[in-house]
């Protein structure tokens, strides 16, 4: 199994939008830089700074899944959110994780990157 998985979206002009990522075992820590947003990806589940993430338990520690805002154009929210569930269930089904947290929701219709 690939320790670090990524799938990149693209919009119907062709165009990226959003990077989802897996990160496994030792690489979960990678993304949580502590030069970077010191909020980033802090805590089981969370959204700042145009990306999200969620967390799962995993026979060899703690799985982190992301996504980002690859453009500036406005994101759906929702769908955004069910891109990251989608990837996040599905990768850690096949890790032999735990079922990740549900992403978190607010009440905002629309994420800009």
């Amino acid at each position: 199994m690939a320790p670090i998985e990524q799938c990149r979206l693209v919009g119907p002009d062709g165009g990226r939008t959003l990077k989802i990522s897996a990160y496994y075992g030792p690489y979960q820590q990678s993304p949580r830089d502590p030069q970077g947003n010191p909020f980033l990806y802090l805590g089981p589940r969370g959204n700042e700074d145009g990306s999200a993430w969620t967390t799962a338990s995993c026979p060899t520690g703690e799985a982190l899944f992301t996504v980002e805002a690859l453009s500036s154009a406005d994101h759906d929210r929702a769908a955004v959110r069910k891109a990251l569930s989608t990837f996040a269930a599905e990768s850690a089904k096949r890790h032999g994780c735990a079922t990740p947290a549900e992403p978190v929701s607010d009440d905002d219709r629309t994420w800009r990157g």
